[in-house]
């Protein structure tokens, strides 16, 4: 006996960027609960590719906050509300690119206000970095 849902037609659910498009033009119009909706649905994308840049979950994390307002920051300025993955996508890149080179200025920083401290110390020192770090704090 045939099954009768064989005869029906397949239908295909629709890509991901164009399920979003309804909170899409929804948070332009300045939505929030629209925009909660497009955070819970890109979540896991944007973790994804901050993760795998940063390799750091607490950094990640920290990137994913920053990506989320600056996309609901600049949400009005998006064209074409089916372009708002990728958008965010490139969003995260920047975020997470730019978190590695404030870290690595801020280790490079670091290293060298050290080196003023190397002048400071009084000869007879004998840990020098002790001295350099309590410097800092007065």
């Amino acid at each position: 006996m045939p099954n009768a849902n064989l005869s029906a037609p397949l239908t295909m659910p629709l890509p991901l960027e164009q399920q979003l498009q309804p909170d899409v033009t929804a948070a332009i119009a300045g939505d929030k609960q629209a925009f909660g909706r497009l955070i819970r649905r890109c979540q896991n994308s944007v973790s994804s590719i901050a993760l795998a840049i940063v390799k750091d979950l607490d950094a990640s994390e920290e990137v994913c906050q920053q990506v989320f307002i600056a996309a609901w920051q600049q949400v009005g300025s998006l064209q074409n509300p089916a372009s708002f993955l990728p958008w965010v996508r490139q969003i995260t890149r920047y975020r997470a690119y730019s978190y590695l080179r404030e870290q690595r200025d801020a280790k490079t920083s670091a290293v060298l206000t050290l080196k003023p401290c190397w002048r400071l110390l009084p000869a007879t020192a004998t840990r020098p970095t002790n001295y350099c770090a309590a410097s800092r704090l007065r």
